[in-house]
């Protein structure tokens, strides 16, 4: 009986865990403020200045991108990263977070298609290719989220939480546990 408890609590705990960094994104930092739709935080002024001041820089306005997914705003956050990719579209972690809010909003073929381009910039990208895995699984495509989860294992250098969070949804999706990640 102590066993089923320990190895329930153990499975929640992880998936809880695997649940709360799948919205960490780039884990920014959490100090940012929150502007109005249009609008972003500039440090610099000390207020929300419109979304096209060049007086912000992307790494500021990712970080609010990120900050607004975490917070479940997923139409003003993608606005955020499509700023970011229409400033500079060589930026991996605007793509990857174009990837990340489409496929929060359902749009898995488009979200599929900016991680693709995410890691085509930065093959080394493990997030990305973890989001896209993620997004493989939704749609059932397990074979594929497999070849990403092979690619983070091979690339990956330290303890790679995303290696093992990642088996844990396949292993899930193969179990007939289909759930939209």
């Amino acid at each position: 009986m102590k066993t089923i408890f320990f190895s329930t609590l153990f499975s929640t705990l992880i998936w809880l865990g695997v649940s709360g960094a799948e919205a960490a994104g780039d884990d920014p930092p959490p100090s940012t403020k929150t502007c109005p739709p249009g609008q972003i935080y500039s440090d610099a002024k000390g207020k929300c200045v419109k979304k096209g001041a060049s007086v912000v820089p992307d790494a500021k306005v990712l970080q609010q991108a990120w900050m607004l997914t975490k917070q479940g705003e997923m139409d003003a956050a993608r606005e955020l990263f499509q700023f970011v990719a229409d400033r500079d579209a060589t930026n991996p972690v605007a793509l990857n977070g174009l990837g990340y809010t489409n496929r929060k909003m359902g749009a898995f073929d488009n979200a599929i298609g900016y991680y693709r381009r995410a890691i085509q910039l930065d093959p080394n990208y493990l997030l990305a290719r973890s989001y896209l895995a993620k997004g493989y699984v939704s749609i059932g495509l397990i074979d594929h989220a497999r070849e990403q989860l092979d690619e983070i294992a091979q690339r990956c250098t330290n303890d790679c939480r995303l290696e093992t969070e990642l088996a844990m949804v396949i292993d899930r999706a193969k179990q007939g546990m289909r759930t939209i990640y």
